[in-house]
């Protein structure tokens, strides 16, 4: 069933059930991946918005999609498939553009830097992220994604719940959760400092491109983490709490 549309919602679950959302509350700096448990009403009152007009816009959004665009929803699909999805997707496409990305932002700062050293601050900030997801991709995809799988297998074959040396699902998950906080936290330094990635007066077509990748970055990483955050963890505890 749908998530009501109102804003006693936690904006995860808004997301979650109206995917359209995600573009709406990105273009307002709604957090909805790493604090994706917060109301919209309480969002709303520290960036100064009024929530009725989001909700309002969430609806506009879902008036112009078009038929069948709609995602899959994931809260129905088994988790095995939506642990393969995060990686065949999300991982995959971070271990492409991570590098890359590195290349494009030590290119602009090698040509604008003295005129704009917040390129600077950018590069180390993604520089760190860069080096904080890898080690996070490998966690999940050699520690808590495969204990989700096993847990699944588990529940489909009504064996009891196997022994795993993490203890409870819970003990990566909240790892993980930490360390999504810390990407967060990249994300928005990165998007102060470029001004929400807006190429200065006299930017190249580098430049350009550059902010263009970062930007999209965000939203493939908010995706991300809101896929994990919002749906495969919260899904997980309850299915290791059944067997």
């Amino acid at each position: 069933m749908a998530t009501a549309l109102s804003a006693d919602a936690q904006v995860g679950a808004i997301v979650t059930h109206h995917p359209v959302a995600a573009s709406v509350f990105r273009h307002r700096r709604v957090d909805f991946c790493c604090n994706g448990r917060q109301t919209l009403a309480t969002a709303c009152a520290a960036l100064a918005l009024d929530p009725e007009e989001l909700l309002a816009e969430v609806l506009e959004a879902e008036a112009r999609q078009e038929p069948g665009a709609a995602p899959r929803d994931w809260t129905q699909a088994p988790l095995g498939e939506l642990c393969a999805h995060i990686i065949g997707t999300h991982h995959a496409y971070l271990r492409v553009e991570l590098p890359r990305l590195t290349l494009y932002i030590q290119k602009i700062a090698g040509v604008h830097g003295d005129e704009h050293p917040e390129l600077a601050q950018i590069g180390q900030t993604f520089a760190a992220l860069y080096a904080e997801l890898e080690g996070h991709m490998a966690k999940e995809e050699q520690i808590l994604f495969p204990m989700i799988t096993s847990m699944e297998t588990a529940a489909e074959l009504n064996l009891s719940l196997p022994a795993s040396h993490c203890g409870s699902v819970r003990n990566p998950i909240g790892q993980m959760e930490h360390e999504h906080d810390a990407a967060g936290g990249a994300l928005r330094r990165m998007s102060e400092l470029s001004d929400g990635y807006t190429v200065p007066e006299g930017g190249c077509a580098t430049y350009r491109e550059t902010y263009e990748r970062l930007h999209h970055f965000e939203g493939d990483l908010f995706q991300h983490i809101h896929l994990e955050n919002n749906i495969l963890h919260p899904r997980a505890i309850e299915l290791e709490a059944s067997l």
